[in-house]
């Protein structure tokens, strides 16, 4: 009977320790709460200013201030950095067109080289282009017209000269406008109404891409074989390897 009985006072408590190990301890628990609010806080926080910090680079580029866009640009990584908080990355992967990387397709040349996708822009940095690769390609999303440049060893990310024609992609600001293309130097161009110029150092040229208008107000300019265009998506991407006859047509250097 006593060994009956302590074996049953041995069981409860062997029972009521289990239950007391799985009950939760109310501190702790509270602590745990606090600490998962303020990371969604900070979360939160920092989605909100991010989100503010956008849409004021957009007011300023809408306006045609890019200088107060860059500028707006720079200022949010500064702060972010100073209060030591790490923007999402977005890293968005390269996407393949057969043998052609697309690396930039948007209206806003700006965004070239700076990771970015979503219903309006793509773009990935300049970090993530394939090792080799040779020939440019530019092309215009309404019309679907392409003309192709050989880069030689040519970094895509700096001004590159090719015989008559020069890739333009570090983006060069000026007169609220970003400079970004294929430039043709074998003529001057004749009159800056007619057209965004494409500046290089030794004077005026035109070409196919963004370019600066330097009549009426300072605004960003899109221009297409010399010709001024309506703003417009435009494609870049870049490929190593033998062209087909139909790209051979749109390359510019052969």
């Amino acid at each position: 009977m006593n060994t009956r009985i302590g074996a049953m006072v041995v069981i409860c408590a062997s029972i009521s320790a289990i239950v007391l190990a799985q009950a939760k301890d109310p501190v702790r628990e509270r602590l745990d709460r606090a600490k998962a609010n303020y990371r969604m806080s900070v979360e939160l926080a920092q989605k909100k200013l991010t989100e503010d910090f956008e849409v004021a680079v957009q007011n300023y580029t809408r306006a045609g201030n890019l200088d107060g866009a860059l500028a707006t640009r720079q200022e949010r990584d500064g702060f972010l950095q100073s209060i030591q908080v790490a923007l999402p990355p977005i890293n968005p992967p390269a996407v393949l067109d057969g043998k052609w990387t697309i690396v930039f397709r948007s209206s806003d040349p700006l965004l070239f080289g700076v990771p970015v996708q979503n219903g309006k822009s793509f773009a990935i940095g300049l970090d993530q282009l394939p090792r080799d690769y040779h020939c440019v390609r530019l092309r215009r999303m309404d019309t679907g017209e392409a003309v192709i440049l050989g880069l030689g060893d040519g970094p895509l990310g700096s001004y590159v000269a090719r015989g008559d024609y020069a890739w333009r992609g570090d983006k060069r600001i000026n007169r609220q406008a970003c400079n970004l293309g294929i430039i043709q130097r074998k003529s001057r161009a004749g009159n800056r109404e007619l057209a965004p110029i494409m500046l290089m150092d030794s004077g005026d040229y035109t070409g196919w891409g963004f370019g600066e208008w330097w009549t009426g107000q300072e605004r960003q300019g899109y221009v297409w074989n010399g010709k001024g265009i309506d703003s417009t998506v435009m494609e870049i991407a870049v490929a190593n390897g033998p062209l087909t006859a139909a790209e051979q047509a749109q390359l510019l250097n052969p």
